[in-house]
């Protein structure tokens, strides 16, 4: 479990990057754009990519922040992980 959570933590930087560069690469696209190098589809098509990428990093947070919940589920730290303290009177 702890090997799948580092895992995923991983996909997630990779998915990060992977954002990152699509919103480079769109950049870039609508400069040329301006420059008249492009065309109005290529900068549709690169947007529909950013899209895809956010996307996919929000998939791999979710997976990531649902395997780290069963992690302390398992382990019985959900109350101290949230820094809730019972008081037992």
């Amino acid at each position: 479990m702890v090997r799948e959570l580092g895992t995923l933590w991983r996909q997630y930087q990779i998915a990060q990057r992977a954002e990152e560069l699509s919103r480079r690469k769109l950049d870039i696209e609508q400069e040329k754009l301006g420059a008249g190098r492009s065309s109005n589809f290529q900068v549709i098509s690169f947007e529909g990519d950013l899209r895809n990428a956010q996307s996919a990093r929000l998939d791999a947070l979710i997976a990531y922040l649902n395997a780290q919940t069963r992690l302390e589920l398992t382990l019985g730290m959900t109350l101290e992980s949230w820094e809730i303290a019972l008081n037992d009177h």
